[in-house]
């Protein structure tokens, strides 16, 4: 404890010499009386906290009437006074009596430098046999340590998903101080709590508390960073004004993740040699995966690995893996084309999307010394829409595996083609990347039906071949690029197969073809139809042709029968034959290709797959990839030729069915293959990820609305076991599917079409994907106007958000022009965009929609006077604004069409 402070001899002196003039006075002596006598209390000091002082007041009255005098003083630097006094001239405070004057008690670092027990004392003196005093004690405290908590901040992202249930997320929370000493804890948001601990309530420390953070959609109700704090405060100070405290600050992002699961690339398709005792081989590619959140990675078969993520293990997305397929003879020890897949298939509670890789490997078993190019030849579509360069791999080696030191050099034709590595030595893989965004549109190949040449690369060796033409081999890249337009032609390509008997009489002929039907949809001036091959005959029914050979019409539809010609074919014997029907809109030259193939089989060869459609990219058997927008009507014309596959007659009515020949027999038809009739029922389902996540639905004419929920979650619907959601009895040779408008739907429609005796038991014959592209976006406009092209920059941007009804748009243009967006009859108008800025109204068509462009028409109107139509383009921006330059550039004017896809399920088609 700080020994008092002694009084001053100076002091002393003083008042006794005051003593001594009032007893000379003669004054009688007075009692003097103190109230507070004692003053008592606790103080806190707090690390680096700044002085304060505590006033008290205090009386002073005497038994003695009459006006009495007093000196006034104290023995503490920490003690001072404050009132009405008589400062004599040598300083001393003097008093009359009564009086009340102030005490003041100074608590700072410097008169306490550490904790405990202080004591002052205040002196009132009449004279030496006649004074009071006042006892000052202060208890000093609360300079421990300093409250500390860990952590002292919390940052993390929550999801919250469509109809997801609140979720708590804990943390663990420490705080350490002056040990025993007691805290209070508190928070400042609703969403924040401590578990098991009262807000007010004292705890000891050190402690560790649990925090609670409550994620709902009650407390959050939009996407964005919300902040909070837990606050802890050392008790015991007066009012708690400049307690010792401590704080936790909790960041947490909030998202509602509603993009699908995205893959790059979604098929790999390659051919690999195998030779006799050859070693496997490891082919790798790079697999992107975007879209989630975590996912789980597996493979369909044993040569199929992935390495940079653990297979079945959860991996945190956005993620990139290396994919591994192992070539052997271990696992193809046959000729053939081997398939298998890897499923990214996204984790969590509520959603449970999935990607798919398909792989698919075409093995060759051979030995010789040749030069080989793996592939020779390929064919590219591209539409100016999307010029986006396209890259591959092409694997360069010697058929005889026993030289691989032989070396090997590559030549481009065209400008628009780059190889890399050009030059190298024994087996290898090279990249070739094709860029079309500075070519027109038109065909590129190497014959007199094309505009442009093909694009060839000659890959040279040193082999020692036994003919000189073994050691060059080429690759032959041939292209399409289409202008967009609005032709909508169905099916997308036609296919006939025959197979030959056993035995070939000499008199045999080859039966006549069946007449297939080709629906055309043009624009307003009509369309002309060519072919090139002389075994086709191809007739308009639907009208007068203005040219039979040329088969022109002014009509926008037209309806054709394709067949071919069995004699002619005949005499080219078994085979394989090719050709292709164009189709040419006359209005604006736009023009579609449709693949056409004749096969005429040796007995016990199997059906051919047909070839792709030019521009309905089918990427594997059994899938067909549609681009729409949400305006479009999806149309689909499915061929379920047989739904069960037996080979032969016997077969068919041991399995209980009835076989149907078509040219012969009491169930003649006249048309199309052998099958057999069995009880096996066609299902259409239809499931929209982005729009109904976990819901698949079945299309079906056995519910009024035709739409009836199948799955939800993966949990089969109970009444389909009373409702069976057939879409029709097996087999059918030909039904409609739609037209369907997509308004509404956005992301992805998957359209899968199934066989069986029940919904439970049906396998997969086709699946039809169609990415539909919204408006919803920012974009970059250009627009010509009075022969002048201009585009806007980055402070002009056009934002798009789609409104609650879910088939409508506003936003911004600029920063203060507000816009509205109307979804238009997907044949002649995708959507309709209007705004008025300084009275003007500006009304914008948009007549074909991409992924990363829109284009159409706009112009402006005052009062009744309205401006021509000029042509207008948009980029969709997803990353960023770009820089302010201006880009000229003409646009392209694309219109609309309605979607048709033509799905063929083949006659022991290999699915």
């Amino acid at each position: 404890m700080k020994p008092r402070n002694k009084l001053s001899v100076v002091g002393l002196g003083l008042i006794v010499c005051l003593a001594t003039v009032f007893v000379a006075a003669g004054k009688a002596t007075a009692t003097l009386e103190v109230n507070p006598s004692e003053i008592s209390f606790t103080a806190y000091l707090y690390p680096g906290q700044e002085s304060r002082t505590y006033s008290f007041n205090i009386s002073v009255t005497s038994d003695e009437e009459g006006e009495n005098r007093a000196v006034v003083y104290t023995d503490e630097a920490w003690l001072s006074l404050g009132g009405d006094f008589t400062i004599s001239t040598d300083g001393t405070r003097v008093i009359n009596i009564p009086q009340f004057f102030t005490l003041n008690v100074i608590v700072s670092e410097e008169f306490f430098p550490e904790d405990g027990v202080y004591t002052g004392r205040l002196t009132i003196r009449e004279d030496e046999d006649n004074e009071a005093t006042v006892t000052i004690t202060v208890n000093v405290t609360g300079r421990g340590e300093a409250l500390e908590v860990d952590p002292s901040e919390i940052s993390f992202t929550a999801y919250l998903y469509p109809g997801q249930e609140s979720k708590d997320y804990l943390f663990n929370v420490s705080v350490t101080g002056t040990e025993g000493s007691n805290v209070i804890v508190s928070t400042d948001q609703s969403w924040l709590s401590v578990e098991g601990v009262d807000e007010g309530q004292p705890i000891q420390i050190p402690c560790s508390l649990t925090l609670k953070v409550t994620v709902s959609k009650e407390f959050f109700l939009e996407d964005k960073v919300y902040t909070g704090k837990l606050t802890i405060r050392e008790v015991g100070n007066i009012n708690n004004e400049e307690a010792n405290e401590a704080t936790v600050t909790v960041t947490v992002r909030v998202t509602g993740r509603t993009r699908a699961l995205e893959v790059s690339p979604s098929e790999i398709s390659f051919t690999a040699y195998l030779y006799p005792g050859q070693e496997s081989r490891d082919y790798s590619f790079n697999i992107s995966v975007d879209g989630g959140d975590s996912a789980v990675i597996s493979t369909s078969q044993p040569w199929l690995s992935v390495e940079g993520v653990e297979e079945g293990q959860a991996t945190q997305l956005p993620c990139s893996f290396t994919l591994k397929v192992t070539v052997s003879n271990e696992f193809f020890p046959e000729d053939g084309v081997y398939t298998g897949e890897v499923v990214i298939k996204e984790t969590g509670d509520i959603t449970n999307t999935e990607a798919v890789v398909t792989v698919t490997v075409t093995v060759i078993h051979a030995i010789r010394d040749k030069l080989t190019v793996t592939p020779s030849s390929v064919t590219l579509y591209f539409t100016r829409a999307n010029l986006i360069q396209r890259s591959f791999t092409v694997e360069v080696a010697n058929a005889n595996y026993t030289r691989d030191d032989f070396k090997w050099s590559a030549e481009v034709t065209e400008p628009w083609i780059t190889i890399s590595p050009s030059t190298g030595v024994g087996k290898t893989s090279v990249t070739v990347t094709v860029d079309p965004s500075a070519l027109p549109a038109g065909k590129y190949c190497n014959s007199d039906e094309c505009e442009f040449n093909a694009g060839v690369i000659t890959f040279r060796s040193n082999l020692p071949t036994e003919n000189s033409e073994d050691a060059e081999a080429t690759l032959t890249i041939r292209l399409v690029i289409e202008a967009p337009n609005e032709l909508s032609v169905f099916p997308s390509y036609l296919f006939w197969s025959v197979e030959l008997p056993e035995d070939v009489p000499e008199d045999y002929t080859l039966p006549d073809f069946t007449t297939q039907v080709l629906h055309v949809y043009a624009g307003p001036y009509g369309f002309s139809l060519n072919y090139n091959v002389p075994w086709l005959s191809i007739t308009l029914v639907n009208g007068d042709s203005e040219c039979p050979e040329c088969l022109s019409t002014n009509e926008s539809e037209g309806i054709f029968e394709v067949t071919p010609d069995a004699t002619l074919l005949w005499a080219y014997g078994p085979g394989r034959y090719e050709g292709t029907i164009q189709v040419i809109d006359r209005g604006t030259e736009f023009y579609r290709e449709i693949p056409v193939t004749v096969e005429i089989r040796r007995h016990g060869e199997p059906i051919s797959l047909p070839v792709n459609p030019p521009r309905l990219l089918q990427m594997t058997p059994g899938f067909v990839l549609v681009e729409a927008t949400e305006a479009n009507w999806l149309h689909m014309l499915l061929h379920v030729d047989d739904v069960t596959t037996y080979s032969s007659e016997e077969a068919c009515l041991t399995a209980g069915g009835t076989w149907i020949d078509p040219f012969t027999g009491g169930n003649a038809s006249g048309y199309g293959l052998p099958y057999c009739s069995a009880s096996e029922k066609v299902y259409v389902l239809l499931s929209a990820p982005a729009k109904a996540p976990g819901k698949v639905y079945a299309y079906t004419p056995v519910v009024p609305e035709q739409f009836m929920l199948v799955y939800s979650n993966g949990v089969l619907n109970p009444d389909v076991n009373s409702l069976d959601p057939f879409f029709s009895v097996g087999p059918i040779p030909e039904a409609d599917f739609g037209p369907m408008q997509l308004a509404g739907l956005y992301g992805q429609l998957f359209v899968n079409v199934r066989v069986g005796s029940s919904i439970n038991s049906t396998r997969e014959v086709q699946q039809v994907q169609v990415n539909i592209y919204t408006l919803e976006g920012t974009w970059l406009v250009s627009e010509e106007y009075q022969g002048e092209s201009y585009t806007y920059g980055s402070d002009r941007l056009l934002v798009l958000n789609r409104n609650a009804d879910g088939i409508s748009y506003s936003g911004t243009w600029g920063t203060g022009t507000l816009v509205n967006a109307t979804i238009g009859d997907g044949k002649s108008l995708l959507y309709r965009i209007e705004f008025t800025e300084q009275g003007i109204n500006y009304e914008y068509e948009v007549t074909s929609l991409g992924k990363s462009e829109m284009h159409g028409r706009w112009r402006f109107c005052y009062d009744d006077d309205c401006s021509g139509w000029e042509k207008f383009s948009a980029t969709r921006l997803s990353k960023g604004l770009v820089s302010d330059g201006v880009r000229q550039h003409k646009p392209l004017r694309l219109t609309p069409q309605l979607i048709e896809v033509d799905v063929h399920l083949s006659r022991n088609r290999k699915l």
